[in-house]
């Protein structure tokens, strides 16, 4: 339940229109945001767009994550090589990522 409340509270800020700045506790330069998806089927609208509008932003430093080495398959078609896999994420950034989206799988 702990776990539940921020989330409650965040969605409830957010109807009101009020969203939170947001707080660097890394002391990174931007915030760091991975689209994680999973090797054998990722929904590809649903991987590319939020990478794609993030990317371009140029608000984040936004990584395409793999489950596992190799390339991603999404549905219905297209593969794509990810920037990283999620060993290889962590071990770059050990904090973590400020936010991560994960698409749906299929």
């Amino acid at each position: 339940m702990r776990r539940l409340l921020p989330l409650l509270l965040l969605c409830r800020l957010a109807t009101a229109g009020e969203i939170p700045n947001y707080q660097n506790p890394h002391g990174r330069a931007q915030p760091v945001i991975a689209v994680v998806g999973y090797n054998t089927g990722t929904e590809l609208t649903d991987f590319a767009i939020p990478y794609g509008v993030l990317a371009r932003s140029g608000a984040a430093q936004v990584l395409a994550v793999a489950t596992q080495d190799g390339a991603l398959t999404m549905r219905p078609a297209l593969r794509i090589q990810p920037q990283d896999t999620i060993a290889g994420f962590d071990r770059r950034f050990p904090d973590g990522a400020d936010y991560v989206i994960v698409p749906a799988v299929g």
